[in-house]
């Protein structure tokens, strides 16, 4: 009879544990005062080497003579300067488009390479960054409106706006100033909606309208067809929020009230960390296949260069003609139009991937002092090593992420 009793029984529901979150120790807010001094410090010179190094090696003034050709830079077709009927729009995307023309059509083997090198790197720097927004965190701060500061860096370069968007998160984001796990727990968790349907906009947003505008000329696009995506190319964030936006609340809507849900924050925190995973490892592959393959062009020796047809098509390319920039010191050297993109690029990436890595380096330590030490930097600068800036940027996510979890855990088994 007692067994019957206790099979009918129904089972308790296990109590989440519930942790006390603490303020934010003097040595996480030092910290972040620091971090905070390092990305003001970069937006700075993002905005020195864009602004005063282009307007001194002739980038600004050639470009203005460009957009004033009555042919399209790259080609010896007609300029193309409607694409929307309203005139301010059009006039707008006629100012960008030339950029784009030379260095996807018209560059040296050297600049062409940075520019694929830069197509994974670059992509995956902005999923992060959109995944960013979607923190529970970040909602309604400056982190949220990612494709307003999308938009910014489409206008005035990833060196400026990257580093002074770092800052203000770092001053004003919840997540930055939270400084344990269990602070974390509640502020870094996106919705699984949200991250399945990540892949699909960056998929739609960036990297189709990437591909399209770099399909041969004449080729495969038109001359039109060229000037067209390049012209479609220059509002992927505003894309990307989008379709973001739109899909998600669709799936939302029709999952209300539906499926296996969770009820304990502990629970939620591991299946967000579940969910994640995939779309780290994704983002890692991609970084991993374009900062592999242009590495190898580079640094290939001559002989293996004619074994493989790809690399072979890349002749007098060197890790230095790919990768380092000029000194940027007056007096500015003139030199050709192909060169000073191809240096106002580098500084794109070298400063935005730099301020990405000071800040996840602020994210880490806000879990644990014991998550950041001398071993989490030269973890980074492998990382770099392998598979670029942005590569590392996502392994410091990622582990911070992890670390959060596995801390949860073993205070939740402490506190049983």
């Amino acid at each position: 009879m007692s067994i019957m009793t206790d099979a009918a029984t129904p089972r308790k529901r296990a109590k989440s544990v519930t942790f006390a979150t603490p303020p934010p120790s003097r040595e996480n807010t030092a910290f972040r005062s620091r971090t905070a001094l390092v990305l003001g410090a970069l937006t700075l010179s993002g905005a020195y080497v864009h602004f005063y190094q282009s307007a001194g090696n002739g980038l600004f003034d050639t470009l203005g003579e460009l957009v004033k050709g009555e042919t399209f830079p790259g080609s010896n077709g007609e300029f193309k300067r409607v694409f929307t009927g309203i005139k301010p729009l059009d006039t707008y995307l006629t100012t960008f488009t030339p950029f784009f023309g030379i260095l996807t059509h018209k560059g040296d083997d050297s600049s062409y390479l940075f520019w694929l090198w830069m197509i994974g790197q670059f992509g995956v720097q902005w999923i992060l960054f959109v995944m960013e927004s979607l923190r529970e965190g970040n909602k309604g701060s400056i982190a949220s409106y990612i494709g307003l500061v999308g938009f910014m860096f489409q206008n005035f370069g990833l060196a400026t706006v990257i580093p002074a968007f770092l800052l203000i998160s770092t001053l004003t984001s919840t997540i930055s100033r939270a400084s344990s796990p269990t602070g974390l727990m509640n502020l870094i968790k996106v919705h699984g909606i949200d991250l399945n349907i990540l892949p699909f906009s960056f998929f739609l947003a960036y990297f189709a309208p990437t591909v399209c505008m770099m399909l041969p000329y004449p080729a495969i696009n038109s001359h039109s067809s060229w000037q067209g995506w390049i012209a479609t190319w220059q509002f992927f964030p505003l894309y990307t929020v989008t379709f973001q936006w739109l899909l998600a609340s669709f799936f939302k809507a029709v999952d209300q009230g539906k499926g296996f849900k969770i009820k304990s924050d502990e629970g939620k925190m591991v299946a967000y960390f579940w969910h994640a995973r995939p779309l780290y490892i994704g983002a890692i592959f991609i970084c991993a296949v374009f900062h592999v393959n242009v590495l190898a062009i580079c640094l290939l020796p001559e002989w293996l260069v004619e074994i493989f047809p790809i690399a072979g098509t890349y002749r007098n390319v060197s890790f230095a003609s790919v990768f380092l920039p000029p000194v940027p010191l007056p007096p500015f050297e003139s030199v050709s139009v192909v060169r000073s993109l191809h240096t106002f690029l580098i500084w794109d990436m070298a400063v935005s991937g730099a301020a990405a890595l000071v800040w996840a380096a602020l994210q880490t330590r806000n879990v644990s002092s014991k998550t950041f030490s001398a071993k989490w930097v030269l973890r980074m600068i492998g990382f770099t090593i392998i598979t670029g800036p942005s590569g590392a940027f996502v392994m410091a996510m990622w582990e911070r992420d992890s670390a959060v979890v596995e801390l949860l855990i073993e205070q939740a088994m402490k506190d049983k």
